[in-house]
């Protein structure tokens, strides 16, 4: 039977390679594979000439500082598989593998040892990029040892929360409801802790401060918290997961692989005998993947919802005006759902208010300080990635283009229609972020002012709406060009080509914002330089932003025009879309 299995996985496999490589007949899927591979090259040959922290021999202060960390982090996931948690046990089935194993004359042994085997290639390659991020790989003979070892965590973390899972379904189906779990596994966990904290204020000397004993005192401190009783012995299971990938040496290693190994054998002796019931879920499962897959696929963002919701819609569609307000109104509700504006703008208001509080009481003023800059901070990463995260637009209505294509629009106002939403809903997060960056931003110097302050969020604000429009123009130019590495689907972003991809985006992205912006910073330049003479700064700035705004929006409507005919001319049977 485990032979049919892996019959299965590697047709499966062929016919995935099989595709890219019909896909690669098609020269800008070729040059995307080509950039991939070159890029993972590169990565590769500079993790393998640089110096980081695993080519060195590090003192042993330093690994067992490592060691006490990577403790605390499989403590912190334990708990977490056995605290949150809410659905029952399910294995990670296709639909077409549901119809045809589960039919089968295939045990219930036989499909977990399937889906255990199944993800073996994915823990050997996040254990081999564990191993080349460290820099184990340029430590000789270390490098086998840290991806075996790196195994072993990956592989037990998994058993541990497919245990707990099965586990988790036993007590529902026993009458125990999810909250009495929780409130067993969080007395448990207070209690331990409790005891941990007395015992370590009374045992363990203070923590080292300052530069005074450097690694050497740091180390001491994590040596004294893991093998100091009685709290080391707690510690022993998770330490014995993780001592294959702190080993030294050929001999110490096998040395802590043989514990390791015992750990792991007893968690697979756990999950293989749990007699928890995980057929009917994991169809569930697969259903529920699928309709979201189909749902994406179509824009329809209300069906991916875990529970579909009523959204009031943002404004009453009438038979009269622009045909384009259609695509803008369906967009903004998938916005609704996938960018939900009441939760930024009831963050907003907590935001205002803890900074009211600080400010009116005096408390704290370096939270204060701290809370006043992030603003400021979040607002260029919310102009530079926003338009990736918000993809209402194209990318989510790329497969319905032969439908989009029969409405009686010109291409242009298509594209304006599927990119408007996604702009006026980017430049009100970014409007917000402005908005309190400016009232409380800490109070410095005469020359940064509120008056300045209020000077330049009015002009950001003037120039964001041009700036959001063409950033998302380049994004559904990129979808519409390369609408097979934009399919809203699992798998679509994988391989090399798609490495390619994400390369080629970012490269393309940063040349053409650089082009894009040199107009519209000739017209603020010229402006400023001959009204500055006859307009004080609170004008001159919003003035020459005016002029810059006027510019992209010139070059928006240009790149209106070029992706709608674009639009018209693609054929997307032509993109060998799977």
């Amino acid at each position: 039977m485990m032979a049919a299995l892996a019959y299965l996985e590697f047709c499966s496999w062929k016919n995935r390679m099989r595709l890219r490589l019909r896909r690669m007949r098609q020269v800008k899927y070729l040059l995307g594979a080509l950039l991939g591979a070159v890029y993972i090259g590169w990565m590769l040959w500079m993790f393998a000439a640089g110096n980081p922290l695993g080519a060195t021999r590090l003192p042993a202060e330093v690994w067992t500082v490592f060691e006490l960390g990577g403790t605390l982090f499989l403590i912190l996931f334990v708990v977490l598989d056995w605290l949150l948690p809410t659905k029952r046990a399910a294995l990670d089935f296709t639909e077409a593998e549901i119809a045809f194993l589960f039919p089968a004359p295939v045990t219930r042994r036989g499909l977990i040892h399937f889906k255990l085997a199944k993800v073996q290639l994915g823990i050997l390659l996040s254990a081999a990029l564990m191993g080349l991020f460290s820099g184990r790989y340029r430590s000789g003979s270390g490098a086998w040892m840290h991806l075996v070892g790196w195994w072993f965590v990956l592989l037990t973390v998994h058993l541990h929360a497919l245990g707990a899972s099965f586990t988790r379904t036993l007590l529902l189906d026993r009458g125990r409801s999810h909250w009495e779990r929780r409130f067993v596994v969080l007395a448990i966990v207070l209690v331990l802790g409790g005891l941990t904290l007395w015992w370590s204020w009374e045992s363990l000397p203070p923590f080292p401060r300052g530069a005074s004993g450097g690694w050497a005192a740091v180390g001491g401190y994590a040596r004294g918290v893991l093998y100091a009783q009685p709290l080391g012995w707690l510690l022993i299971p998770f330490r014995l997961v993780l001592g294959p990938v702190f080993a030294q040496n050929g001999p110490g290693f096998l040395a802590a692989a043989v514990p390791a190994l015992g750990v792991l054998f007893l968690l697979y002796y756990w999950v293989i005998h749990s007699e928890a019931a995980f057929q009917e879920a994991s169809l569930e499962k697969a259903q529920r993947m699928a309709q979201i897959r189909a749902a994406v696929q179509s824009g329809d963002w209300h069906m991916a919802r875990e529970k579909a919701r009523g959204v009031r819609a943002p404004f009453a569609l009438r038979r009269e005006g622009p045909r384009f307000t259609a695509l803008v109104w369906k967009n903004f509700i998938a916005a609704e759902f996938a960018f939900n504006l009441s939760t930024w703008a009831i963050l907003a208001l907590v935001y205002f208010l803890v900074m009211w509080f600080f400010r009116s009481f005096s408390i704290s003023p370096a939270w204060a300080m701290g809370l006043g800059i992030m603003p400021w901070a979040f607002t260029p990463m919310v102009v530079v990635f926003g338009p990736a995260l918000m993809r209402f637009d194209f990318r989510q209505d790329l497969r319905l283009a032969d439908v989009l294509k029969t409405w009686p629009l010109p291409g242009w106002q298509l594209v304006l229609g599927e990119v408007l939403a996604p702009t006026v809903v980017l430049t009100l997060v970014e409007g917000a972020f402005i908005t309190l960056a400016t009232l409380f931003f800490p109070e410095g110097p005469r020359s940064f002012d509120l008056t300045k302050r209020i000077t330049f969020g009015v002009s950001a604000m003037i120039i964001a709406p041009g700036l959001n429009l063409f950033s998302f123009l380049l994004f559904n130019g990129a979808a519409l060009f390369y609408p097979a590495w934009f399919r809203a689907e699992p798998g679509a972003g994988q391989g090399f080509d798609a490495v390619g991809h994400q390369m080629l985006f970012l490269l393309g992205q940063l040349v053409l914002t650089a082009l894009a912006l040199l107009l519209p910073g000739a017209a603020f330049a010229g402006v400023h330089f001959l009204a500055r003479h006859w307009l004080a700064l609170p004008l001159l700035l919003p003035v020459a932003s005016v002029a810059a705004a006027a510019v992209l929006a010139f070059q928006g409507y240009l790149g209106l025009r070029m992706l709608g005919d674009l639009f018209e001319r693609i054929d997307i049977s032509q993109e060998i879309m799977a």
